[in-house]
C-alpha cells in the first residue's frame, strides 16, 4: 500500500510539475521572447532613423554655411568692384571706355552676387524646415520609446501576474505568499516609473535653434587716415550701395490665403453677432 501511495504521489507530482511547466513555456517564455524580440527591433530602428536625421541635420548645417560663405564673398567682390568703379569714374585720367569696364565688372558681379543671395535664402528655408522636420521626428522617436517602456512594465506586470498564478496552482500553501505577491503586482504604476525616470535622467538639452539670416556686414572705413581725399565720400556711398541691394534681415513669409479667408469669415461672423444679425447657417459655423 505505501508503494502504491508513494507511485500515486510520484505521479501526481509529476503531472503537476509538467502542467506547471508547459504554462510557464506557452504563457509566459515563449510570448515574453516574443516581446522583446519585437522590442529589440523597434529599437534598431529607431536607431537607425535617429542616426539618419543627425547625419542629414549636419548636412544641412555644412551646405547653409558654404551658400552663406559664398554669398558673402560675392558680395565682398562687389562692394570692391563698386569702389573701384566710383574711384575710376572720378579719375579725369581715365577715358569713358575704361571706366565703362570698370562698371561693366559691377554690374557682373552684382548679378552673380544676387543669384548667391537667392541660393543662401533657399539653403535657410531648407535648412529651417528640416530643423522643424528633424524636431518633429526626433519627439516621435523618443515618445516611441517612452511607449515601448511603458508597454513593457505593463508586459511584464501582466507575466509576472500570471507567473505568480501557475505558483499558487502549484503550491497550494504558498497561496498566502501568492496573495502578497499578487497584492505587491497590482501596485505597480507605469507612469509613476516613466516620471521617476525623467527626473532621474532629464537633461537641459534643448532643440535646436532656428537659424537666422545673417546680411554681409561691410568692412570698408570711411575714416580720413584710411582714404586719400575725396575717397572718404564714394566709401560711403559704396556702403550705403551694399547696404541698400541687400537684405538686412530675413524677409517675412507671405500668409497663407487659406489662413486669411479663415480669418475674415470669422471676423465677419463676430461683426454680425456684434449687430444681433447672426444667421442660422453661422450658428451652425461657430458650433
Amino acid at each position: 500500500m505505501s508503494l502504491k501511495i508513494l507511485k500515486s504521489d510520484i505521479y501526481n507530482k509529476y503531472s503537476i510539475t509538467n502542467d506547471f511547466s508547459n504554462a510557464l513555456k506557452d504563457k509566459i517564455i515563449d510570448p515574453f521572447r516574443s516581446f522583446i524580440d519585437n522590442q529589440v527591433k523597434r529599437s534598431s530602428q529607431h536607431n537607425y532613423r535617429i542616426g539618419d536625421y543627425e547625419m542629414k541635420y549636419k548636412d544641412h548645417i555644412s551646405k547653409l554655411e558654404r551658400t552663406k560663405i559664398d554669398f558673402h564673398s560675392l558680395v565682398k567682390i562687389v562692394e570692391d568692384s563698386k569702389m573701384q568703379y566710383e574711384t575710376a569714374k572720378n579719375n579725369p585720367e581715365l577715358s569713358n571706355s575704361q571706366k565703362n569696364k570698370f562698371n561693366n565688372k559691377v554690374n557682373e558681379s552684382f548679378a552673380e552676387a544676387k543669384k548667391s543671395e537667392k541660393i543662401y535664402l533657399d539653403f535657410l528655408n531648407e535648412a529651417n524646415n528640416f530643423r522643424e522636420e528633424y524636431i518633429k521626428e526626433i519627439k516621435k522617436i523618443l515618445d516611441d520609446f517612452q511607449q515601448m517602456e511603458l508597454d513593457c512594465i505593463e508586459y511584464v506586470k501582466s507575466i509576472l501576474g500570471n507567473y505568480y498564478e501557475f505558483q499558487a496552482q502549484f503550491y497550494e500553501k504558498l497561496n498566502i505568499d501568492y496573495v502578497k505577491k499578487k497584492q505587491s503586482i497590482e501596485d505597480i504604476l507605469s507612469h509613476n516609473d516613466i516620471k521617476e525616470f525623467i527626473t532621474v535622467n532629464s537633461t537641459n538639452s534643448l532643440p535646436p535653434f532656428k537659424f537666422d539670416y545673417i546680411p554681409y556686414n561691410s568692412e570698408l572705413q570711411t575714416r580720413p587716415i584710411d582714404y586719400q581725399p575725396g575717397n572718404i565720400e564714394i566709401a560711403s556711398n559704396v556702403k550705403n550701395y551694399i547696404f541698400k541691394s541687400f537684405l538686412s534681415e530675413m524677409p517675412e513669409p507671405e500668409p497663407d490665403p487659406q489662413d486669411l479667408n479663415i480669418m475674415r469669415e470669422v471676423d465677419n461672423i463676430l461683426n454680425c453677432a456684434w449687430e444681433g444679425k447672426i444667421n442660422d447657417e453661422d450658428k451652425k459655423s461657430v458650433r
